[in-house]
């Protein structure tokens, strides 16, 4: 769990890092903007309408994934072990209105190992 929360960290610390070089306003305490449940997303970004998109930060399942031939690219949607959900069912499922995008950060290791270069590479997918 140690290993997945650091690498969890890590993950949205560079996506927080290509928003601000990319001049892209973001909060990065979404309950701050959405007192219900913004605790559920990892930030929200302000678009230029002044209307925020809820982002859910995500990285690879490796176990799940397939990077030689007829690659596959997954990832788990589920709340962090240990996490408070207020949910009725105590799950750790999140509700389709908790986020509007998964970003699925993609390691660097993994990244290189594709041909997306050598950094982070990011992919911005509507919930």
């Amino acid at each position: 769990i140690w290993d997945m929360s650091i690498r969890g960290f890590a993950r949205e610390i560079a996506l927080k890092k290509e928003l601000r070089a990319a001049g892209i306003p973001f909060v990065g305490n979404p309950a701050t903007v959405r007192p219900e449940r913004g605790d559920k997303s990892d930030l929200a970004v302000l678009n230029d309408r002044s209307r925020y998109h809820f982002i859910q930060v995500k990285g690879c399942s490796v176990n799940n994934c397939r990077f030689d031939g007829d690659m596959k690219i997954a990832t788990e949607t589920q709340l962090t072990p240990g996490r408070v959900n207020d949910h009725p069912t105590q799950s750790r499922l999140y509700l389709a209105s908790d986020f509007d995008y998964l970003a699925l950060c993609i390691d660097p290791p993994i990244a290189n190992r594709i041909g997306l270069g050598s950094g982070w590479a990011f992919c911005l997918i509507p919930s």
